[in-house]
């Protein structure tokens, strides 16, 4: 039985993440309080991310949502969105390390100007980048899929207050949302540098 339909019975549809201990039930891999992460984990994340109406799926380390330290598997397909926005807890940093293909994180001003690009992982010369409180921002996939180590520290999580956005971008699921997909991706062939 393939990842998507265990997952599927499992949830009734693909959710946006599971935990990594759910996840390595459905591949019949050991779990304990060590583990090694390698590629089962990071094809399983793949499979599930371009089988996800978002285009993105995520592995959760962590056990509880109260935790102040979110550790993550992040997979993204190119295509998926995920508005500019800032963490509204003054405290919430995060960070990105590419383990496979590469994203580009967007620094924004609070007017929508671009201020930062950070390309990260295969074909750049940097895998890991570092989202300090109150950076306006937001992550594009640059290869067909990547997947990142993501952490993110916390005061304290509140899944319906986490983020702030900005009404010069459009959000989720709006007709724009190509459009400005493409205005940020066009931004990209200067930053590109290869790794020596």
């Amino acid at each position: 039985m393939d990842i998507v339909k265990k997952v599927t019975e499992k949830f009734g549809k693909i959710p946006t993440f599971i935990t990594y201990k759910d996840l390595c039930h459905f591949l019949d891999l050991k779990y304990g309080k060590v583990t090694s992460i390698g590629d089962e984990i990071f094809d399983a994340g793949e499979i599930l991310a371009k089988a996800s109406p978002r285009k993105q799926f995520l592995i959760l380390l962590h056990n509880d949502l109260n935790e102040t330290a979110h550790r993550m598997i992040n997979t993204l397909t190119r295509g998926i969105y995920g508005p500019p926005h800032k963490h509204t807890d003054p405290n919430t940093s995060e960070e990105f390390m590419a383990v496979r293909g590469a994203v580009c994180v967007f620094e924004f001003s609070e007017v929508g100007g671009i201020i930062g690009k950070f390309p990260i992982g295969e074909g750049y010369q940097s895998n890991l980048v570092e989202i300090k409180p109150g950076s306006i921002h937001s992550v594009l996939c640059l290869t067909e899929t990547a997947t990142c180590f993501e952490i993110k520290g916390q005061t304290k999580y509140d899944q319906t207050a986490d983020k702030s956005f900005y009404p010069w971008s459009p959000k989720e699921g709006d007709p724009e949302v190509p459009g400005y997909l493409g205005e940020l991706y066009s931004q990209l062939d200067p930053v590109r540098s290869p790794k020596s």
